[in-house]
């Protein structure tokens, strides 16, 4: 097995899934998750505060930081508002590339 940098191989196969909405959605999802944390652990507050905040259980934000990409924008919504913070979402062409074939 040869070593070398993985980096060439890893940017070949996000090039190649980056017009899969699935890969798209798991992306997504992981930015809100690690925005999330980040915002919990700034703020200085845990999981069973968010929890709390939300009206929902603790199990409940644990599913959520750990689920597949099915956040609804309820749920990113009722995060937001827990946190006092805004959510934004953009859609920059210049970030991603979507390859809209001949439908258009």
């Amino acid at each position: 097995m040869a070593s070398g940098d993985p980096q060439p191989m890893l940017d070949q196969y996000a090039q190649e899934y980056a017009n899969d909405p699935e890969y798209v959605a798991e992306g997504l999802a992981i930015k809100v998750t690690e925005e999330m944390l980040e915002c919990l652990e700034l703020k200085g507050l845990n999981q069973s505060w968010l929890a709390d905040q939300m009206g929902v259980s603790r199990a409940h934000v644990s599913r959520i930081l750990n689920a597949k990409p099915n956040m609804t924008l309820l749920t990113i919504a009722k995060i937001a508002v827990a946190l006092n913070v805004k959510p934004d979402v953009c859609l920059d062409s210049e970030s991603w590339r979507f390859n809209w074939g001949s439908a258009m």
